[in-house]
C-alpha cells in the first residue's frame, strides 16, 4: 500500500505546521459560531412546531380540517421538541451552576 502525501519538502511540512494553529483558532471560531447557530436554529424549530400545532388545533376545533392524526401527530412533535429544548436548558444551567462552584 502506497501512501502519498502532498509535503515534498522540509519548508512544505514547516509551513504545514504552522497552519495548524491557525486552522485549529479558526474552527473554534467556527465550532463557536456553529453551536450558537444550532441554538438560534433549534429554539426557532421549536417555536415554528409550537405555531404550526397551535394552528393546526384551531383549524380542527373550528372544522376547517378534519386531519385529527395530522393534528395530533404535530402537537406530539411540539411537545417533544419543547421537552428537549427544556432539557438542553436544564443542563446549560447545571454547567454553569458547577462552574460557578469551582473555587480557585
Amino acid at each position: 500500500m502506497k501512501v502519498e502525501t502532498s509535503i515534498n519538502k522540509p519548508a512544505d511540512l514547516m509551513s504545514s505546521i504552522n497552519n495548524l494553529g491557525n486552522d485549529n483558532k479558526s474552527s473554534k471560531a467556527k465550532e463557536e459560531n456553529s453551536f450558537m447557530d444550532m441554538l438560534e436554529n433549534t429554539i426557532n424549530d421549536v417555536n415554528q412546531k409550537q405555531l404550526k400545532a397551535n394552528q393546526m388545533t384551531q383549524m380542527l376545533a373550528s372544522g376547517q380540517s378534519e386531519d385529527i392524526a395530522g393534528t395530533m401527530l404535530s402537537l406530539a412533535k411540539a411537545d417533544i421538541s419543547m421537552k428537549f429544548l427544556i432539557q438542553v436548558r436544564n443542563k446549560a444551567l447545571n454547567a454553569y451552576d458547577a462552574i460557578m462552584h469551582i473555587q480557585l
